[in-house]
């Protein structure tokens, strides 16, 4: 049996063929922003690291795909805490004095985006984050409304992974703490992108 195709249908069987796989939505066991009362109106700080808390000692991952930015003042994300998604930014008030960090990541953490913003009018020093061992990015921004002597990410670099890491008007956005007697556990960055005026990494 000999079966006939037009050149029409041919071109709709390679189109089908090659279309985009609808997104995947978050894993089905993720604990939500929202249930734990975050949302954009107000300081989400408490809410969030409830979030955070719940997730890893439940060893579920935090979803992050919403579109919202959050207002906080300190975060910590505990070790071995894992998100998903790169919807959410958190903005923080960098006018807390210097030596304050703004987001603390523990060890171990899995993320598929750290976004943070802050207003650049803050005092020398501040940090706003600091990254513990073994943790994997796919992608960290770190931005400001105006040029600033800020610190951007300071990590101590072991097993450190970063997919790609973006910063604007961050005058030191990125310090790594390398062990040069280790360097196969050493920090390790895909891509690397600055806009604005950079005096050191």
């Amino acid at each position: 049996m000999t079966v006939l195709l037009s050149r029409r249908t041919l071109l709709g069987v390679s189109l089908a063929a090659f279309a985009a796989p609808a997104c995947a939505g978050p894993p089905p066991d993720s604990l939500t922003p929202a249930a734990f009362g975050a949302d954009a109106t107000g300081d989400a700080t408490q809410a969030l690291n409830a979030l955070f808390t719940a997730a890893a000692r439940a060893g579920r991952p935090a979803d992050l795909s919403t579109q919202a930015t959050y207002s906080v003042s300190r975060l910590v994300l505990p070790d071995g805490l894992q998100t998903t998604g790169d919807g959410a930014v958190f903005r923080g008030d960098d006018a807390t004095g210097r030596n304050q960090t703004l987001v603390a990541v523990g060890e171990r953490v899995r993320m598929e985006a750290l976004k943070i913003t802050i207003s650049g009018a803050g005092r020398a020093g501040f940090r706003i984050a600091t990254i513990g061992k073994g943790c994997q990015f796919e992608r960290i921004e770190v931005e400001a409304d105006q040029q600033t002597d800020t610190i951007g990410v300071i990590s101590a670099g072991q097993d450190v992974r970063i997919g790609a890491f973006r910063s604007r008007f961050i005058d030191r956005p990125l310090h790594i703490k390398v062990d040069a007697a280790k360097p196969e556990r050493n920090f390790r960055l895909g891509r690397f992108e600055a806009e604005g005026y950079v005096r050191a990494l």
